[in-house]
């Protein structure tokens, strides 16, 4: 459970961190190329040994695959199911499936391998987080058989434990960065509308707040759960996405607009707008069926319209 103080937990707990607490610089293993890598990936004989090559090893490759996470999730899920959402929480955000995460944290939902309740954790900390999250490595790595993980609210208390430009706590406690994709944000906005419809208010205004392309990812994802927040709040929540800067979020806003009857203003609306490919693409609102409804992903389910991922652009 998320608590504002700190709080001694098991080791193997994946938990956000406030965002000026510092990290140390990865351990490299001699890992020296791509079959190195696959090899260190899929001889891990534990999830733990698993954890220890997501966490301390230098990533090799950058792929849109979500098959291999997804696979090695569920391969460590049949022998040691209460690490799975640890194991998950390191593959959604590690830098070898950044490419692909979209379709990966979709699969993971929909698959049953993660609880309700830890895929709620996980959404909370996907949407709660700065641009990334630290995962403190277990101390049993070291020898101890406990660590203490800072929660969010008490950032004074962990930078007064950090050494600084070391990069290493005073009490040998060690963390490593992950970062937060703006996939993982998409998804965990969609998946907290499905939850709760009346979360809609507050997880506008976080995306308001939010980096242009961190803010990009929440409002679509908002417009993915469109169909699950009450009918009189569905066009104030449009009207704002067709303004919003991001292009790729105007235009899912514009296909929303036409499909709740005002296709004839979506039209206009594109024409009108600043992108050149939205204004091209306008014709297509009075001929076509309506589509937003078909894109919409919800938590774990749902169809990609690009076929490279859910692109923010």
């Amino acid at each position: 459970m998320l608590r504002e103080r700190p709080t001694r937990v098991r080791p193997d707990r994946f938990t956000p961190v406030p965002a000026k607490l510092q990290r140390v610089n990865r351990t490299h293993d001699s890992t020296d190329d791509f079959f190195a890598e696959f090899a260190d990936l899929w001889t891990a004989e534990t999830a733990d040994d698993l954890h220890r090559v997501l966490a301390l090893q230098q990533p090799f490759r950058s792929s849109a695959d979500w098959f291999e996470p997804y696979s090695l999730l569920a391969r460590h899920h049949r022998s040691e199911p209460h690490t799975s959402p640890v194991t998950a929480a390191l593959l959604l955000t590690d830098m070898r499936w950044r490419k692909g995460v979209g379709r990966l944290v979709r699969r993971v939902a929909k698959s049953g391998i993660i609880d309700a309740a830890d895929l709620d954790v996980l959404a909370r900390t996907f949407v709660a987080a700065g641009d990334h999250v630290y995962w403190e490595v277990p101390e049993s790595w070291f020898g101890n058989e406990w660590t203490e993980v800072y929660l969010d609210g008490d950032a004074a208390a962990a930078n007064d434990t950090a050494s600084g430009d070391d990069q290493v706590f005073d009490d040998e406690r060690v963390v490593v960065t992950r970062r937060i994709h703006p996939p993982l944000r998409r998804w965990a906005v969609a998946h907290l509308v499905a939850r709760d419809p009346s979360e809609w208010g507050p997880l506008l205004v976080n995306a308001r707040d939010r980096s242009s392309r961190d803010g990009a990812a929440m409002m679509r994802g908002l417009l993915d759960g469109l169909d699950l927040v009450p009918d009189a709040t569905r066009r104030m929540i449009v009207d704002v996405g067709v303004d919003w800067p991001q292009a790729g979020v105007r235009k899912h806003a514009l296909e929303w607009l036409a499909d709740l009857g005002d296709r004839r203003l979506a039209h206009d609306r594109a024409l009108q707008d600043t992108s050149a490919r939205i204004r091209e693409w306008a014709p297509a609102l009075l001929e076509s069926e309506p589509t937003a409804l078909d894109e919409a992903v919800g938590p774990g389910v749902g169809t990609v319209t690009d076929p490279a991922q859910e692109s923010l652009f």
